[in-house]
Order: structure tokens, then C-alpha cells, then sequence
């Protein structure tokens, strides 16, 4: 599973969802306990922040937020980082930090995307690399 997460070579909900699919071949322990792995708080959390976050990307909401935070601090990418590193603080002593990074990260790509950085993954502005 370990080396599934990270060479990609399938999705990873099908790299996620694996040790239930070898245990129901394999049967190396009590499926209960398997599947109870799954319903963790940590995530519970994860999904439900991922599930608000998605709809944020449906109905535009990131974009607003992202456009909103641009015209407050403006497109420099250092007072970009500056902005993201305190509100991630902020929001991190009222809720959990996967949650802050999901709810984060969505606007985060948003106002790259908005400032001209349309492939995050290879721009160096995008990675940090100015």
C-alpha cells in the first residue's frame, strides 16, 4: 500500500480502500476492526472537510474568497504566503489542522490561479521557488 501512495499508479480512493479489498481475499484479520479503521474522528473530519470544501469549488465560493483576500492584501506571492501562514494559524487554535489544510488549500490555489499561475504543480511561484 505504501509504495501505491507513492509512485500513483491508480487513484488513490482505490489506494485508500485497499487493505479492505486484501483482507476480503486474504481474510489476515476480522473485517469489523478493518472497517473500523475508517470511521476514525480524524477521518470523519477529513471527509467532511473535503466534502465542504468540494462543494466550494462547485459553486465558485473559493473564487469570492480568493478575489476578496486579493484585493485585502494584494498579488504579491510573499504577502500571499504571509496571509495563508496567519490564517492557517488562526483558524488551527479553533479547529483541527487537517481540517485548516483542507479548507485552505482550495482558496490558496484559487488566488495563485487568479494572479495568472494556472499550473500550480510546475510553476516555481506556485512550489515556493521565487
Amino acid at each position: 500500500m505504501s509504495y501505491w501512495w507513492i509512485t500513483a499508479p491508480v487513484d488513490f480512493g482505490v489506494t485508500a480502500f485497499l487493505p479492505i479489498a486484501v483482507n476480503a481475499v486474504f481474510q489476515m484479520a476480522d473485517m469489523s476492526l478493518v472497517i473500523a479503521n475508517y470511521a476514525s474522528e480524524t477521518i470523519l473530519l477529513l471527509l467532511g472537510a473535503s466534502i465542504i470544501t468540494a462543494t466550494w469549488e462547485d459553486i465558485g465560493l473559493d473564487r469570492r474568497i480568493a478575489s476578496r483576500f486579493l484585493l485585502l492584501i494584494g498579488s504579491d506571492l510573499r504577502h500571499q504566503i504571509a496571509f495563508w501562514f496567519l490564517l492557517s494559524t488562526a483558524l488551527s487554535t479553533v479547529l483541527p489542522n487537517a481540517v485548516v489544510c483542507a479548507a485552505i488549500t482550495p482558496i490558496a490555489v484559487s488566488m495563485l490561479r487568479s494572479i495568472g499561475i494556472s499550473d500550480i504543480g510546475r510553476s516555481n511561484s506556485g512550489r515556493c521557488r521565487t
